[in-house]
């Protein structure tokens, strides 16, 4: 089954703005959840249907490629094709505190595979595949 578009699922313009999905979102979600309509598998798709409109639509990112690619690129960027793969939990996390990081590792080695990240109290040590690469976390010395 081909997925309807995000905007004509929260009924809403692609001009909208963020506050005006998420209050179109929970107007659907009232309407639609599971909890609201027990045993009605029609209501629960369209509950999800509606949350997964919200979450792309709210998100910039996501928004644009949404905007340019349909659901063709929400599809390529979620199976890797983005950023949106495993690496987003970490980025959930810590988010700016190691993203220099992240950022000098994925130059120097770009089709490097997982970035796993150990640190203690002076140095950060992040492993890519093939090698370490050792960053001083000094924090009165100029990169």
């Amino acid at each position: 089954m081909s997925k309807r578009d995000y905007y004509k699922v929260l009924d809403v313009p692609k001009t909208a703005t963020e506050a005006e999905i998420k209050k179109a979102y929970r107007r659907l979600a009232m309407k639609f959840h599971p909890d609201r309509n027990p045993n009605d598998k029609d209501a629960e798709e369209k509950f999800k249907e509606a949350k997964e409109a919200c979450e792309i639509l709210t998100d910039a990112q996501k928004r644009a490629i949404y905007d340019q690619h349909g659901h063709a690129g929400i599809e390529a960027s979620s199976r890797g094709g983005g950023r949106s793969s495993g690496g987003d939990a970490f980025s959930d996390i810590f988010g700016d505190v190691f993203g220099d990081v992240r950022q000098s590792v994925k130059e120097q080695a770009p089709d490097a595979g997982r970035v796993g990240v150990l640190a203690d109290q002076h140095v950060l040590q992040i492993r890519v595949a093939g090698g370490l690469v050792d960053r001083g976390m000094d924090p009165y010395v100029e990169p």
